[in-house]
C-alpha cells in the first residue's frame, strides 16, 4: 500500500500543474482520522465538555423578554422567571437552578422588586448578601431594581437607596452591576398597574439585556 501511494504520488508530480489533482487524489483516497471517546477536538474549550449556559433569573418582569435574550442560542440560553419571587427565594434555588455539569460563563440576576414592597432595608441587604455567598466562584451580574408609578415616594426612595448600596456591594464582591437607572419610569413603559412593564416596555427591556449579557460575554 505504501509503495503503490509512493509511486502514484511521484507519477502525478511528473506533470506539470499536478498539485491540485494531488490534493484531489489524497482527499479520495486517505481516510480521515477519527478521535478515539477519550481525545477531545481541538475546538473544546478548557471546560472540557461542560455545557455553556447563558442564565438570567429573576421576578415578573422577566416575562416577555425570552425572544430577545435567547435568540442568539436557544439551546445556551435560559430566562428563568419566578413570579413573585423575592432575592431570597432566588438565593435558595441557586443549588438546583445552577448545574455543576455545566459552565456559566455569565449569569444575570434582576430581582428585588416584589422585596421593596414588604422588606426593610437591612433584611433585603442580607438576602442579597445570602445570594451572593450562593455565586461567588461565578461570572454573576445583579440588574438594578426598576421605579414604580403610584406607591408613594417611600418605595421608590428604598428603591434608589437599594440600588445605590447594589453597586458598592457589587463593585466590592467581583460582581457586574446593570443600573437601568429611570429609563422606565415613563408612562408609555409601564402597565396600568405602574409595577409592571407594558409590551413595549418589555421588548426593551429585553433587547437592553441582551446588549448587557452580548457585552459581558465579548
Amino acid at each position: 500500500m505504501v509503495a503503490e501511494l509512493q509511486e502514484t504520488v511521484k507519477r502525478l508530480r511528473s506533470i506539470r500543474g499536478a498539485k491540485t489533482e494531488i490534493d484531489r487524489w489524497f482527499q479520495n483516497n486517505i481516510p480521515a482520522v477519527a478521535t478515539t471517546e477519550n481525545e477531545a477536538p481541538a475546538a473544546h474549550s478548557r471546560h472540557g465538555k461542560k455545557q455553556q449556559r447563558v442564565l438570567l433569573v429573576g421576578d415578573s418582569l422577566l416575562k416577555g423578554t425570552k425572544v430577545p435574550i435567547c435568540h442568539p442560542d436557544r439551546a445556551s440560553y435560559k430566562v428563568c422567571c419566578l413570579l413573585g419571587t423575592k432575592v431570597r427565594d432566588v438565593a435558595d434555588r441557586v443549588p438546583q437552578t445552577v448545574k455543576n455539569t455545566d459552565y456559566y460563563p455569565l449569569l444575570l440576576f434582576h430581582v428585588g422588586m416584589n422585596d421593596t414592597a414588604s422588606q426593610n432595608l437591612g433584611r433585603i441587604k442580607e438576602d442579597y448578601k445570602a445570594l451572593g455567598v450562593q455565586v461567588k466562584k461565578i461570572g454573576a451580574q445583579v440588574s438594578s431594581i426598576l421605579p414604580v408609578r403610584g406607591k408613594g415616594t417611600a418605595r421608590n426612595e428604598q428603591i434608589m437607596h437599594i440600588n445605590s448600596w447594589l453597586h458598592g456591594w457589587c463593585h466590592c464582591e467581583g460582581f457586574g452591576f446593570y443600573d437601568n437607572g429611570t429609563f422606565f419610569d415613563d408612562y408609555g413603559l409601564l402597565e396600568r398597574d405602574e409595577i409592571h412593564l407594558s409590551r413595549r416596555g418589555k421588548g426593551i427591556f429585553g433587547s437592553r439585556l441582551a446588549n448587557l449579557m452580548k457585552r459581558a460575554l465579548n
